[in-house]
């Protein structure tokens, strides 16, 4: 199957305060021609985005 989307090694991390937290670590993916995805989780407020 193609990949349309790799995704090798992603991380994510945000501070609260004075530590700092690993939301994502090291994550892998693929998503092929014809698959259907949905990401989902809380909702940040405008302000916490980047």
């Amino acid at each position: 199957m193609t990949d349309v989307i790799q995704v090798i090694d992603l991380q994510r991390s945000y501070r609260m305060g004075s530590v700092e937290v690993a939301a994502l670590r090291a994550v892998n993916f693929r998503i092929g021609v014809g698959e259907m995805v949905a990401i989902m989780g809380p909702r940040a407020p405008a302000s916490r985005r980047s």
